[in-house]
């Protein structure tokens, strides 16, 4: 999308919310997951002026921030559905599947320690409930 493409795609959404009123975006900004953040400054009427913060999505659609506040927990509810490396649940399942290696590793080995053969049970039982319930609770 072009930088006028989304300017047209504001305005029409800021004159659906406000009509009538005066639209002039001061900048936009494309993130590296394609989003793009405009600030909208503008004159509506008996509104008065407003300064505005809107995000366009991929699918080619505004979302207008009603404040400061909307716009701090629509990102952080953004970045909380993103997975990093270091997540708590990719570090979860990947001590669950290092340690269920190492359990069925050691199964084959004639002499295993059995406390350290303990020790790695609970750490999968631990990693595997950390990774599900961190599953069961997003859904």
């Amino acid at each position: 999308m072009t930088d006028e493409d989304a300017r047209a795609l504001i305005a029409e959404a800021y004159n659906r919310k406000y009509p009538g009123a005066s639209i002039h975006v001061e900048d936009l900004v494309r993130t590296p997951s394609g989003t793009m953040i405009a600030v909208v400054k503008g004159a509506a009427g008996s509104r008065g002026e407003f300064d505005e913060v809107c995000l366009i999505n991929k699918p080619r659609d505004v979302r207008i921030f009603d404040g400061t506040g909307d716009l701090a927990h629509n990102l952080a509810r953004l970045n909380a559905d993103r997975l990093t490396p270091f997540s708590p649940t990719v570090v979860a399942a990947v001590t669950f599947v290092v340690t269920l290696t190492a359990v069925i590793a050691s199964t084959w080995i004639p002499a295993v320690n059995r406390e350290a053969l303990q020790a790695l049970t609970g750490i999968l039982g631990l990693a595997a409930g950390f990774y599900f319930g961190n599953q069961s609770g997003k859904g």
